[in-house]
């Protein structure tokens, strides 16, 4: 049994109302439909329940009733299983550790896979853009535009809403391209 508690903060345009559901499986049918709330106003609460066979997939859907926008809090869940992290990144390697600007990629790769992790977030250095992998390595084509320098990416862990405590960090050097030569 899966019970999620969810409390209504302030509501501003349409009906002033936060409707949800729980589905299990998308896309979806009405059969698919284990429990929804239609309307519920600022500064109220509701719990919404589903049962099930342990494993089972579902889905949380929030939305502003009738063009709505509303701020919304999940007080509590209940019967959902959030795998802890268990264990420390040691290290990242990028290899190549010097690429050109805009003509190479790196190949960047943790040691010690966490067990339990779901998937890891990348920290590009030049943009402080965060991308996600769902292995411990991931292929970054390096962009034209980024000035040459020395540059960090970091990594981390996560596991539903969990993340590792420590992100392990690597540098890498880009260098400009040289003048191209004229084709005659």
């Amino acid at each position: 049994m899966i019970e999620i508690e969810i409390a209504v903060g302030s509501c501003s345009g349409g009906q002033y109302l936060l409707q949800a559901a729980i589905i299990g499986a998308c896309p979806w049918e009405v059969n698919d439909v284990y429990d929804c709330h239609s309307g519920a106003p600022s500064g109220t609460s509701f719990r919404l329940t589903a049962g099930g066979d342990p494993g089972q997939m579902f889905w949380l859907l929030i939305d502003g009733g009738a063009g709505s926008q509303c701020s919304y809090m999940i007080e509590s869940i209940i019967g959902v299983f959030n795998p802890p992290i268990t264990g420390d990144l040691m290290s990242l390697t990028a290899n190549p550790p010097t690429v050109l600007q805009g003509g190479e990629s790196i190949a960047l790769g943790l040691s010690n896979s966490i067990e339990d992790a779901l998937g890891f977030y990348w920290v590009l250095g030049w943009s402080g853009d965060t991308i996600t992998s769902t292995l411990p390595n991931i292929t970054i084509d390096i962009p034209c535009g980024i000035d040459s320098g020395t540059y960090e990416i970091c990594a981390r862990a996560y596991s539903g809403c969990d993340t590792t405590d420590t992100e392990v960090c690597t540098q890498i050097e880009v260098l400009t391209q040289g003048p191209q030569a004229a084709i005659v």
